[in-house]
């Protein structure tokens, strides 16, 4: 599933020539997950939200997989670093996450 999602995410990012430097990994357990779709669209299942715990949780250890693999790429790799995790917690502090990281981007 991860040469899946790297060759899919690669196919993306060269079809709309966009040049993507920080993808941000937001990490919440499954039945989180599937607690929160069902929370929205007064509890209306898409294609996706069907498919069941099995597919999710192979879904969540392929980025979680993802992750790791950036971690082990050499320094003048451009994906360096490029994911970053960001691992279940309040709103107000996975925003300061993500505010501090954007920030120092930017900076």
């Amino acid at each position: 599933m991860v040469e899946w999602i790297r060759e899919t995410n690669l196919q993306i990012f060269r079809s709309a020539k966009v040049n993507i430097t920080k993808t941000f990994y937001l990490d919440v357990t499954v039945e989180e997950g599937l607690a929160r779709a069902l929370s929205r669209d007064e509890g209306r299942k898409d294609y996706f939200d069907s498919k069941g715990e099995e597919f999710f949780e192979k879904a969540r250890q392929g980025y979680l997989n993802e992750i790791t693999y950036h971690k082990t790429l050499p320094s003048t790799d451009k994906n360096l670093k490029r994911i970053i995790f960001v691992p279940q917690d309040s709103v107000e502090n996975t925003h300061n996450v993500i505010y501090g990281q954007v920030k120092k981007y930017l900076n």
